[in-house]
């Protein structure tokens, strides 16, 4: 995301990466994004968040976008862009599926969002891509793609997936990240559905 943002809107964006203080290498990895925005005259910072106990994954990510919307309110900045890819779609889909997930639920990740929860604008340009195409563009740059040993941690649904995914060939997770998109679609239609009712029927009485 960071290379392809620079190489199509150079000046206009800055980077953030976040720090969980779950693993020690984190440090080096932020150090290295920071070299990386050094080196292009990206503005970047280093968010460190203290993760609560519980659902560590969830935790996680409740304590990471707390942090980027509070830096994208104090930069002033438009909205966040995030490297969620159809890899990362097609897992959230089938994790969702398996827990019994709702239309909403299957929608997965939305392309262009803004949330009840998160004011900010949350834009993913990147879910029509594998996860392999975006490691090209890495490697073609020179660099080598930070790999998260949690990635491969089993104890977590979204790994089992993953692995699930890796293994079944005959899965295609562009279709299965088509079809989150259709689901997102309708469930927008039900929403203004549900809302042209309601502004009727509160009318009329």
């Amino acid at each position: 995301m960071l290379l392809l943002a620079h190489a199509s809107f150079p000046g206009q964006f800055e980077a953030a990466t976040v720090d969980h203080g779950l693993r020690e290498e984190a440090k080096t990895e932020c150090a290295f994004v920071e070299q990386v925005c050094s080196e292009r005259d990206i503005a970047c910072a280093v968010l460190i968040v203290q993760v609560l106990e519980g659902n560590l994954q969830a935790q996680a990510r409740e304590a990471r976008y707390a942090a980027l919307e509070h830096w994208v309110s104090d930069r002033g900045l438009a909205a966040i862009m995030t490297a969620h890819h159809a890899d990362d779609q097609a897992e959230t889909l089938l994790m969702r599926l398996n827990r019994g997930s709702g239309v909403a639920g299957l929608a997965g990740v939305r392309a262009d969002q803004h949330t009840e929860h998160w004011t900010m604008r949350i834009v993913r340009p990147l879910l029509g891509f594998r996860r392999a195409e975006l490691e090209s563009v890495v490697s073609a740059a020179g660099l080598q793609a930070v790999k998260d040993p949690s990635n491969q941690d089993d104890r977590f649904d979204r790994v089992r997936i993953r692995l699930a995914l890796a293994d079944a060939d005959w899965i295609d997770p562009l279709a299965v990240a088509q079809s989150a998109q259709h689901l997102a679609d309708a469930n927008e239609a039900l929403d203004y559905e549900v809302e042209r009712f309601w502004k009727q029927n509160a009318q009329r009485s």
